[in-house]
C-alpha cells in the first residue's frame, strides 16, 4: 500500500510517497511545490558541514527529518534494498537519504535535481549508492547550486524548448515508478 508523507501531514517541504515490498522500500519524492520551496532552493549558503562533507544546510534538514520518519516504520527492519526517485528538490534530498540510513543498498534516480554539495560528498554519495541523474537537457536546473559539485553518473532524456518548460518534463520512470515495481 503506497503511504505519504509531507505537506497532507501539515508538514513543509519535504513530500514523498512510500511503500513497503519484502526487503524492498520504494520512495517517491516530490520536487519544489511553493515559493517558500523555491526560496530554501535557491539558497545554497549557508552549507552544512557533516564530517568533511559541506551540504546544502535546508535538504541535510529536510532528508534528515524524512529519514528519522522512515526510522520509526517496524517494517525498515526486514528491508535491504531502498530504491528513491526524486525530482528537483525531492532529487537532492534522495541523493542524501544514504547519509542518515546506513547499512541499506541505495539505488537512486534523479530527475532533473540540482547538485547537493562538494566533491568529497558527490564522491562518497556514488560510492555508497547506485546513484543516476536523469536530465532534459534544456533543464538549467543541474547547474545549480554552482559552486557544488555535479554528479558522475548522468543521462539525458529529452531536449525540452523553451528552457523553463524543460524542469517539468518527465520521463516515463517517474509516472510509472509505483506502476512498474
Amino acid at each position: 500500500m503506497i503511504e505519504s508523507y509531507g505537506r497532507k501531514d501539515g508538514l513543509k517541504g519535504l513530500e514523498a510517497e512510500y511503500e513497503f515490498k519484502g526487503e524492498e522500500l520504494y520512495i517517491k519524492i516530490q520536487g519544489s511545490n511553493s515559493w517558500q520551496d523555491y526560496f530554501w532552493d535557491f539558497l545554497a549558503w549557508p552549507r552544512k558541514k557533516y564530517n568533511s562533507k559541506k551540504i546544502h544546510r535546508f535538504w541535510f534538514k529536510q532528508s534528515e527529518k524524512f529519514a528519522n520518519f522512515l526510522k520509526t516504520k517496524k517494517e525498515l527492519k526486514k528491508v535491504k534494498t531502498i530504491v528513491v526517485i526524486g525530482h528537483s528538490m525531492g532529487g537532492a534530498n534522495a541523493s542524501l537519504l544514504p547519509l542518515f540510513m546506513p547499512n541499506k543498498k541505495f539505488i537512486i534516480s534523479l530527475i532533473n535535481s540540482p547538485k547537493v554539495g562538494n566533491k568529497i560528498l558527490t564522491d562518497w554519495l556514488h560510492l555508497n549508492s547506485d546513484l543516476i541523474a536523469f536530465y532534459d537537457k534544456g533543464d538549467i536546473v543541474r547547474h545549480l547550486p554552482l559552486f557544488y559539485h555535479k554528479f558522475y553518473k548522468n543521462k539525458e532524456y529529452d531536449r525540452t524548448r523553451p528552457f523553463w518548460k524543460a524542469h517539468a518534463n518527465f520521463p516515463k520512470s517517474w509516472t510509472n515508478f509505483f506502476k512498474e515495481r
